[in-house]
Order: C-alpha cells, then sequence, then structure tokens
C-alpha cells in the first residue's frame, strides 16, 4: 500500500470515529426550580437524569462558578451561609456527552 493510500485510509478513519461521536446522545437532566432558603439551613435536592443508551452517569455541581465538586449519588446537598443570590449548575456525564440545569438559591439573612 502506498503511503497516499494509507494516509486516505487513516483520514477516512479518524472522519469516521468522529462522526461517531455525534451519534452518541448525550445524558438528561429534569430542570430544577429556584430555591428560597433562610442562611446556615441544608438545601437538599434529588437530582432527576437519565442516559438514553443506559450508561452510567456522574454528577457534579459548581455554585456561582466557583470550583467544581461530585455530587454523591443523586442528592444535591448544601448549607449556604452567604445571604444573597447564589447559581447552582448542575451537570450530568455519561463519559462521552455532558448535560447541564441551572437554578438560582435565595438566601435569606
Amino acid at each position: 500500500m502506498s503511503a497516499r493510500h494509507s494516509a486516505l485510509l487513516c483520514s477516512c478513519i479518524l472522519l469516521f470515529c468522529a462522526g461517531c461521536l455525534l451519534f452518541i446522545p448525550s445524558p438528561e437532566i429534569a430542570p430544577i426550580p429556584d430555591q428560597v432558603i433562610g442562611r446556615g439551613e441544608e438545601l437538599t435536592i434529588s437530582i432527576i437524569s437519565s442516559d438514553p443508551k443506559g450508561r452510567e452517569i456522574t454528577v457534579s455541581y459548581t455554585i456561582d462558578s466557583i470550583g467544581w465538586e461530585p455530587v454523591t449519588g443523586n442528592i444535591f446537598a448544601y448549607i449556604f451561609e452567604d445571604p444573597g443570590e447564589h447559581q447552582v449548575t448542575i451537570f450530568v456525564s455519561n463519559g462521552l456527552k455532558q448535560a447541564e440545569t441551572s437554578f438560582m438559591v435565595t438566601v435569606l439573612p
């Protein structure tokens, strides 16, 4: 096989593999409504998510776009100490693709 044919074959294989990722469905996550809690209270929310192909899902979150923390199981639990508005984003991943949902938490003084 010539170098030209080898390069063409490699290009076709790469395009095929990249195209396969386009057809892998993303996991799904249900929207979460905005929340209001008192300062020092724990907010606990059940995360409803699924993967159309039944792949295992990992869950993580960020608050006010700072840091990233894993979620154990399907329960988001956090004690908010700072009054004000906080944006929480929950991420679900099947290892190949990701989905997310965001909601606001108003913490009363």
